[in-house]
């Protein structure tokens, strides 16, 4: 009996647990497509000149944002994060 009492127990909670994670909201994607990477570094270029030297791809506040890592004609490094959806810069920081 205990072990019937047991397993049913655990049956409600993953049953219970699922329906939780299904009412969640949709979250941003963590992965782009070419376009939206060429897009990306050319919004990004055209705030600052500079190449690239790293790009992540990452999810804040459930929204994707490109974060490319350049560096200018003097060496100086930067950092540029771009939303991908509005296809827009957020933010460079020296």
């Amino acid at each position: 009996m205990r072990y019937v009492l047991s397993t049913g127990l655990a049956a409600f909670i993953v049953a219970g647990s699922s329906v939780a994670f299904s009412a969640d909201k949709p979250r941003a994607p963590k992965h782009l497509t070419a376009g939206q990477v060429s897009s990306c570094i050319q919004q990004a270029t055209a705030a600052r000149a500079g190449n690239i030297t790293k790009l992540e791809v990452k999810v804040d506040d459930n929204r994707t944002v490109c974060e490319l890592h350049l560096e200018d004609a003097k060496g100086k490094n930067f950092e540029a994060q771009v939303d991908v959806a509005a296809n827009k810069v957020l933010r460079i920081k020296d």
